[in-house]
């Protein structure tokens, strides 16, 4: 709140000044409210919590309190013990972060678990990761429209499989085989490669699915083909099998 306080300051010094931008382009952009700016920030109790705890540690030992020797810390619920965890460097900062998320989503505040990854995106500009996770948790809170914003965003910072596979089921379920499968195609692309490489069992599924998409739009043949290559890495891969029987007899790769 401190360091809201001076920035509030400073900003308001470069409006006046018309510095940055001209005066008039402040003048149109406005003013968003103190709590909007905020929520922007991304602060919340795991930053808060983690200050108290290092004042805490700091004022029971010297020079604060000669008799104390080492601060210790007895975390009294599991925000605590997680910022106390950070703090004594047992878990990196972004891990933490994505705990608190997992424990905030189990309880069914998505808002606050999304909150968690975008204080990672924040200091993470340029990793899909953190944003796919907040894409993930629109999804688990059953806000479709806002999932599909956040892996298109997610996308927009990094391009990924991952991303494009969770877009691509969603297209199956609305029933869009076209999107879907050309989501699945890049996806593949993309997960062949690089430090983003699917695991074996990721990339039959993707296959089952594209094979699904091409069903949908009447390419059976190209459904064929992608089917049997699913089955040639997972065997076990039942769904991909039943659909291949039931796939029409008739058709060439691309029909």
């Amino acid at each position: 709140e401190g360091y809201f306080q001076m920035a509030k300051v400073w900003v308001e010094t470069l409006r006046r000044q018309g510095l940055v931008f001209p005066a008039g382009a402040w003048a149109e952009a406005g003013r968003p409210a103190d709590a909007e700016l905020m929520a922007r920030s991304t602060v919340s109790d795991f930053d808060r919590t983690t200050a108290r705890i290092r004042v805490d540690l700091l004022i029971h030992r010297w020079p604060f309190d000669d008799a104390a020797g080492p601060g210790s810390f007895h975390p009294a619920n599991e925000l605590e013990a997680l910022a106390y965890r950070y703090i004594q460097g047992r878990i990196p900062w972004s891990e933490a972060r994505y705990a608190l998320a997992g424990q905030y989503a189990e309880k069914g505040d998505f808002a606050a678990a999304r909150n968690e990854c975008l204080a990672v995106a924040k200091v993470l500009p340029f990793s899909y990761q953190p944003l796919l996770r907040v894409a993930d948790y629109y999804r688990s809170e059953g806000d479709n429209a806002g999932a599909k914003a956040a892996y298109r965003r997610c996308l927009e910072v990094e391009d990924n499989p991952f991303a494009r596979m969770k877009l691509a089921i969603m297209f199956l379920e609305e029933r869009n085989p076209a999107e879907a499968a050309q989501e699945i195609e890049r996806g593949l692309d993309l997960g062949s490669r690089g430090h983003d490489a699917m695991t074996p069992s990721a990339i039959a599924t993707a296959r089952y699915m594209l094979g699904v998409a091409y069903a949908q739009l009447g390419k059976f043949g190209d459904a064929r083909t992608s089917l049997e290559r699913a089955l040639a890495i997972d065997a076990n891969l039942h769904e991909a099998r039943d659909l291949l029987r039931r796939l029409p007899r008739t058709g060439t790769p691309g029909d």
